[in-house]
Order: C-alpha cells, then sequence, then structure tokens
C-alpha cells in the first residue's frame, strides 16, 4: 500500500496506513525507484476472496491483502544486504579491538545467524536491522572522535525507531568524559548537537514544507491512534518511568568514568538499550541491541551468550507464532502450495481456547516474551552482580551455574 502511495505521487501521509517516520518511507522510495528502473515487479500484491475470514480473528490484525513473492523479495534483500553490513562492521571492529579475527568472525555469526535476525530479515521483513545498523555507525563514529557525525548517525536512527535515543545521556556523558581535562567537551557537544539538529532539519524538511511534520513524529506516542488505558499502556508508562531515570543514571556514571572509557561506553551503551525495550516490548525491537551485545560477548564476557540464546529464541518464538500460518499466505496465492483450506485451519487451531481464553498461540507468545524478558534481565544481572551478591550472598551460585551454560574461557570487567 504505502509503495502504491509513492507511485501514484501522493506523500507518505496523505494516505492512511503509514505510521511510521520519513526515514523508512525514504528507504521504501529508494527501493520502488530502483525497481522502477532496473527492475519489473508486475505485482506487488492482491486482495483474496478466500482468505478473507483471516480478517474476523478475533485477537489478530491479519488482512486478506497477500503480497507477491516478486515484491517480498523486492523488500527482503535489501534488509538481508543490511544484515551483512552490520555482520561484516562486527568483524572487523571486534577482530581490531581484540587483535583477533576468530572473535571477529564470531561476532558475524552471532550477529547473522542469530535467530530473531534471520527471521525478521528474511521472512517478515522488517526494517529493524537498519535501526541497528544507524546505531552502531553512531557508536562507532563517536569512538573514533567524529562527534558531528556521531550525532547525525543517532538522531538518523532515532528517527527510523524511537529506540538508539536512549543512547542520548550516555552519548553526553562520553563527551564530557573524554575532554574534561582539554577543554574541547563543549566544542564537541556543539558538533554533535549540530549534526543532529541538521539530520532532524534534512529529514522532516519535505513535512515541514505539506505542513505535515506531526503525522511524521506521532509515532512518539501513538503511531496507530489515540490513548487507551490498558495493561499494555500501563506496562509501557511503567517501563518509561524506570527507563529515563536509568538512562540519565548511565549517563552520569558515564560522565564519572575516567579509566578504560571506550569499553564503559560500549557496556552502557548496551544496558540503556536494554532498559528501553521494557518501554514498548516487542520481538524485533531487541534487534537494535543485539550488535552491541555480540560485541560484549565476543570482547569481554562471552557467559553473555545466555543473554543472546535467551532474547535471540524467545523473540523468534514469540513473532513466529503470531504470524504463523500467515507465512504461508503468498505461497498459496502465487504458487498454489498450500491450499486456502490449510491455512484457514491452521488459523482456527492456534486460536482455538485451550485454557480458559489462552489459545494455542497466546500460549506460545508468552512463553517467548518469557524467555526473551529473561534474557533482558540477565544482562543486567550479570552487569550487577557484584551488587546482588553483596546484598544477597546466595545468589553468587545460581548466577555462576547460569554463567556456566555458555562454556566461558575468560571475564573481563
Amino acid at each position: 500500500m504505502i509503495i502504491q502511495n509513492i507511485d501514484s505521487g501522493n506523500g507518505l501521509y496523505e494516505l492512511f496506513g503509514y505510521y511510521y517516520t520519513p526515514v523508512w518511507g525514504y528507504i521504501m522510495g529508494f527501493i520502488d525507484m530502483f525497481s522502477n528502473t532496473f527492475l519489473s515487479v508486475s505485482e506487488l500484491g492482491t486482495h483474496v476472496s478466500g482468505l478473507l475470514t483471516v480478517e474476523d480473528l478475533e485477537n489478530m490484525r491479519h488482512v486478506a491483502t497477500v503480497t507477491s513473492p516478486e515484491f517480498n523479495a523486492l523488500m527482503k534483500i535489501p534488509i538481508i544486504l543490511c544484515d551483512l553490513l552490520v555482520g561484516y562492521i562486527l568483524y572487523r571492529f571486534v577482530g581490531d579491538w581484540t587483535g583477533d579475527r576468530r572473535k571477529g568472525g564470531l561476532a558475524f555469526a552471532l550477529w547473522f545467524l542469530c535467530p530473531i535476525v534471520v527471521y525478521m530479515s528474511s521472512v517478515q521483513g522488517m526494517f529493524d536491522s537498519f535501526s541497528a545498523l544507524l546505531i552502531l555507525l553512531s557508536i562507532l563514529l563517536v569512538l573514533k572522535g567524529h562527534y558531528f557525525s556521531g550525532g547525525f548517525m543517532l538522531a538518523l536512527s532515532t528517527l527510523l525507531k524511537l529506540f538508539p535515543g536512549s543512547v542520548v545521556f550516555v552519548f553526553i556523558g562520553l563527551v564530557l568524559a573524554r575532554h574534561r581535562c582539554d577543554g574541547l567537551a563543549k566544542r564537541n557537544l556543539a558538533l554533535a548537537v549540530t549534526g543532529a539538529l541538521l539530520c532532524f532539519f534534512i529529514i522532516l524538511l519535505p513535512n515541514i514544507i505539506e505542513g505535515n511534520v506531526a503525522d511524521s513524529i506521532t509515532f512518539i506516542s501513538d503511531r496507530a491512534g489515540g490513548f487507551t488505558l490498558n495493561l499494555d499502556t500501563i506496562f509501557s508508562m511503567g517501563g518509561i518511568l524506570i527507563a529515563l531515570p536509568f538512562m540519565i543514571f548511565m549517563g552520569h556514571m558515564m560522565y564519572r568514568t575516567k579509566e578504560d572509557i571506550d569499553r564503559k561506553f560500549l557496556i552502557y551503551t548496551l544496558l540503556v538499550l536494554t532498559i528501553s525495550m521494557f518501554m514498548n516490548i516487542g520481538p524485533q525491537y531487541v534487534i537494535v541491541l543485539l550488535p552491541f551485545l555480540v560485541i560484549l560477548i565476543c570482547s569481554y564476557d562471552r557467559s553473555y551468550v545466555v543473554c543472546w540464546a535467551l532474547i535471540g529464541f524467545g523473540a523468534f518464538l514469540s513473532a513466529f507464532v503470531l504470524n504463523n500460518y500467515s507465512l504461508l499466505m503468498s505461497s498459496s496465492v502465487y504458487l498454489g502450495w498450500p491450499p486456502y483450506d490449510v491455512i484457514l485451519s491452521g488459523f482456527d487451531w492456534t486460536e482455538a481456547y485451550l485454557f480458559g481464553t489462552n489459545s494455542f498461540r497466546s500460549i506460545m507468545n508468552s512463553v517467548g516474551y518469557a524467555f526473551m524478558g529473561a534474557g533482558l534481565i540477565l544482562i543486567f544481572v550479570f552487569h550487577y552482580e557484584d551488587v546482588l551478591v553483596r546484598k544477597c550472598p546466595k545468589a553468587e551460585k545460581y548466577i555462576e551455574k547460569i554463567r556456566r551454560l555458555s562454556f566461558r574461557k575468560e571475564v573481563v570487567r
């Protein structure tokens, strides 16, 4: 629908259905331009009357509009290429950081073969890998002292998905900590802010001209409608109340750091991205923190691979069961297999209530979220292990048992 809006000459927000910031729309516009110039995609998709009943499912939001295999490939190949680029950057960075190319290769594998990364890029076609790429580039640019471009990339990544914005306070803390003695802190902060403001201006300029800036930033509050008080809203608001003070605290800790500043910057970046997940947790969102978790695993503490496994497999399970038989709809319509009745009966049994109002899908989704949440929490447990052990000495043996699951060889704190 969005590609059709672009082809018809309408803006991203002139027709109903686009709730993201402009960045993803620009990326899709580029993909569409490339397709129209060099390729020939005969059909983007079709509305299938034989699958209309999927739109009536009580607890799901499936539609009977099915995209074509050609269109699916057109959208997924750039995301997979982005995955390769992130993997290559991790390979080079970890290899240079540790002086061991084998660890760089491990970093590539942990990223590129992570179940949720493979699924979101190759199956569902979500663009969170672009968000991971942009925040990774921002952090690496800042580590090299390129504050203007680092600020620009941080703003760009935030305009694509909100979560990278959680790094702002740690970013500021790094600049102040690095330049507390040479008097360049204000200058470099100004460079970073200038880069960020320039990015905002460039990205939002078309919306400023068209007078729909408000539509382009509604993702901050609610992309799809008005405010409703429910458990999800309460969870998100509670997450914000916890996450925001923690982000400020991490910025303060970064500012106080006097030794091993770059390593602490990478770790604190991971921590604030992790806490941001609790503001609006979702299987695709965790992709943005995975590059920094991979860096930590390959460079400092292999036991964090337990977190990687829980997050990667838990997020994959949740995303997979949420979509379940809808993943076969394109094949059914365009390739003739499986038949429509197989898909419809599949939806019937996955949505059938097993215990009370809990269906197979909802139960497995909860299991996936439980694993994913456990992995996120373990990141904090491992990082603050010393504090936890001082408060509760008995916790040490349990934490150590969990760490042993990784077959770790070294820990650097």
